[in-house]
């Protein structure tokens, strides 16, 4: 048990950060029973700029898809004293970065030339407040917003700690953690309860979506496969240590929604997207989908290596426990492993980036090969599976750090015990 009390400290201190009980405000000044993220996920916050008298000119804010922490901002003088230019660097690659200048911009033009037409890259906003043009300043990074992800963070942190609580409650050898457990599940259910105000009932399934309004490129719309997947986790190891119904209805509408979406090719293959949905087929403005994503014009992408085995390991949960998903559906996914992403070169094994099987060689020995959903569905159904991600981790893996990585590991010396 010396591990179960290495995780309780670990999972105390967790909890300890959640923003009601770390006293952090999100982006409408509210206590969540959640945990707060910014940086590459957010916009950055809206910044005032001033003109020659020091009264308010122009609002700037910096909306980009991710990484709105690595861009920085700064105003040029122009050509004129009516006017200003605006340089924008994105480092997120510190090696390339990427300039991108808004020249000789007159209080007139600014905002029909900066702020991003439809299909244009989101970069920056801008917004005219008064008559005279900003003052040179910068360069300057704007602060980023904090909000919770409910689907995807709230989920994944607590799995964990539902496992746990499933786990000392149904073994009767672990008495001794139960008074943690029932402190836990109260904790996960505070959670749930805010995180359930997202999640949608269509007939007998379900999803959740992004929190409309908030500082998010695509707010209001449907989360992708990998974020419900761990809220998915969390309600079935909620049901298992409670019993009550509710949680097993949520996990069910959840399961029956991935069923939807997974596609089964005639080969006896799966194929399966990131995104689904709105975000998928798009939607034209007018539609009320989104308040910053006023129109999209879709993206059918297959679902990447990484993102999949947050998925996978909330098949397996459903798998065990008799819910929506069955030994034939896994056998699908082991098919899936060994005829179309397994492959060997010169090299030594590797996975493609996608589940299709395309930009065949981007992930050799990056982060992208965390195998622990692979390696849970091969421990049900197929040891190949087993055997091969060992052999891939083996040759890519032998000396990183990397917290998914080792989770692998993990994963491996679990499916390794697998009568």
């Amino acid at each position: 048990t010396v591990y179960l009390d290495h995780f309780l400290r670990l999972a105390d201190r967790v909890l300890a950060a959640r923003a009601d009980k770390s006293g952090e405000f999100d982006f409408r000044d509210r206590l969540t029973f959640g945990w707060l993220s910014g940086g590459h996920y957010t916009y950055g916050k809206p910044v005032v700029l001033k003109d020659s008298d020091g009264n308010p000119s122009v609002q700037i804010q910096t909306i980009g898809n991710s990484y709105n922490d690595k861009v920085s901002i700064e105003i040029i003088a122009g050509a004129t004293a009516a006017s200003f230019t605006v340089k924008c660097i994105d480092h997120r690659n510190p090696d390339q970065p990427k300039e991108t200048l808004f020249r000789d911009l007159t209080m007139e033009t600014a905002e029909r030339e900066v702020n991003p037409k439809e299909g244009e890259p989101r970069l920056i906003q801008l917004k005219r407040i008064a008559d005279r043009p900003p003052v040179p300043v910068g360069p300057f990074i704007p602060e980023t917003q904090l909000m919770t992800f409910h689907g995807h963070h709230t989920g994944r942190i607590l799995t964990p700690m539902a496992r746990f609580c499933d786990l000392v409650i149904n073994n009767d050898d672990l008495e001794k953690y139960r008074e943690k457990a029932a402190e836990y599940l109260v904790e996960i259910r505070i959670s749930m309860a805010e995180h359930d105000q997202f999640l949608v009932e269509e007939d007998d399934w379900g999803y959740t979506i992004f929190e409309r309004g908030s500082p998010f490129w695509c707010d209001g719309v449907p989360e992708p496969h990998n974020t419900m997947a761990c809220s998915g986790s969390t309600y079935i190891h909620l049901y298992r240590a409670t019993g009550e119904p509710y949680f097993l209805d949520r996990a069910t509408r959840l399961a029956r929604m991935f069923k939807r979406n997974h596609i089964p090719q005639a080969d006896g293959t799966w194929l399966f997207h990131y995104w689904w949905g709105p975000m998928e087929t798009g939607w034209r403005e007018g539609e009320g989908m989104s308040d910053h994503l006023v129109s999209y014009g879709g993206q059918s992408v297959p679902e990447d290596i990484s993102h999949l085995q947050l998925t996978l390991m909330f098949l397996v949960d459903c798998y065990e426990n008799g819910i929506v998903f069955e030994e034939e559906d896994l056998d699908r996914w082991a098919k899936t492993f060994n005829t179309v992403l397994y492959h060997e070169d010169d090299e030594g094994p590797y996975l493609p980036f996608r589940v299709d099987g395309s930009q065949s060689g981007k992930s050799r020995g990056s982060s992208n090969h965390v195998l622990y959903g692979f390696l849970e569905i091969g421990a049900c159904v197929d040891s190949t599976m087993v055997d091969r991600c060992q052999s891939i981790l083996e040759a890519n893996y032998s000396e990183t750090a990397s917290p998914t990585v080792l989770f692998s590991y993990a994963a491996l010396a679990k499916a390794s015990r697998t009568p």
